[in-house]
């Protein structure tokens, strides 16, 4: 189920009196903008704003996917300076208004500004059950709530690799070490089943990490057979990519970080041909790592937990702001 804000106040009428949110909280930002309100901005002016942004009504264009708002086609690659938190990127915001199943399209979103973390905090101090839908559900940060939403042109993004990256996308290859050797050493069991054909001892591994869904495994298993990545002459190549992280980092990015580190070791192997290999086209973001149909290399995430069976996890096609296009030179 698809849930807008005009949905949560709706349901809030359901909840004991004690626990409903005031229509202010909910609806500071969901205002009709009037007939010229309406500011012409870019998502970098809006940001910039941070929370003075709040409330006003702006019109925007970019390019709409999923969840999110993007600047450009090199807006998913941004780094976010705060935890789970895009729009810090400069170059994000999350998106209410449009349904989120919709193919990539530029587009002219009119609407006002509000950030999750106010909704959300405001809602528990007045006792309310902080239930948000879409985009403030799973991120926080800064969100436009559409009034309107123009489509303009259909949008295809385009995949940035490695070699064209500069400091865009965060993964990078892991430096040779401990670590990069022990995620190599548990990936074997995975391409080895996976080229084997032997689908039980795939399913097995998959099974074992509880991560995926059968629907998942039954899609990698169907596309092996016309897989590019799989039957290579010249033979094949593997990389192990780790996150790339920005030196500037905040104190609360630096704990996060460390919390991963507690977890173990993980981080994704991806296998490939040679031709492409020499290329150095390997993918910088996890929403590159997905199984798409056409793309030149399979990528799988392992985790390295202590005293547990490695964890092999992976995604068929599912991000909505996928590259469909591959780079081209």
């Amino acid at each position: 189920m698809r849930w807008t804000v005009a949905a949560l106040v709706a349901c809030s009428a359901a909840l004991p009196a004690a626990a409903q949110p005031s229509g202010q909280t909910l609806t500071i930002a969901h205002r009709p903008c009037a007939a010229g309100e309406a500011r012409a901005a870019t998502i970098a002016d809006i940001t910039a704003l941070g929370d003075a942004a709040i409330g006003q009504c702006f019109s925007v264009e970019a390019v709409a996917a999923g969840f999110w708002l993007y600047a450009d086609n090199t807006a998913r690659y941004r780094r976010a300076e705060a935890e789970n938190t895009p729009s810090s990127s400069g170059a994000v915001l999350g998106l209410y208004g449009r349904d989120r199943g919709l193919p990539p399209a530029r587009v002219r979103v009119t609407g006002r500004i509000d950030r999750c973390e106010r909704i959300f905090d405001a809602v528990i101090a007045e006792g309310g059950i902080p239930f948000l839908s879409g985009y403030c559900h799973y991120y926080r940060g800064l969100a436009l709530y559409g009034r309107t939403v123009e489509e303009l042109a259909p949008f295809e993004f385009t995949r940035i690799g490695l070699r064209t990256a500069g400091d865009l996308g965060t993964l990078r290859p892991l430096a040779d070490g401990e670590a990069r050797q022990r995620l190599l050493a548990a990936a074997g069991p995975f391409f080895s089943a996976l080229d084997s054909g032997d689908d039980a001892a795939l399913r097995a591994l998959i099974v074992q990490s509880g991560e995926q869904q059968e629907s998942q495994t039954a899609a990698l298993l169907a596309h092996r057979a016309v897989a590019t990545w799989r039957i290579q002459p010249s033979g094949r190549a593997l990389t192990v990519l780790g996150w790339h992280r920005s030196a500037e980092a905040t104190a609360e990015q630096r704990a996060q970080w460390a919390r991963d580190a507690e977890r173990g070791p993980e981080g994704y192997v991806c296998s490939a041909g040679l031709p492409f290999a020499e290329q150095n086209l390997w993918p910088i973001s996890p929403g590159d790592t997905e199984i798409f149909a056409g793309r030149p290399y399979l990528c799988v995430r392992v985790w390295l937990p202590a005293g547990r069976p490695p964890s092999y996890s992976f995604v068929v096609e599912n991000y909505p702001d996928a590259a469909a296009r591959e780079p081209v030179d």
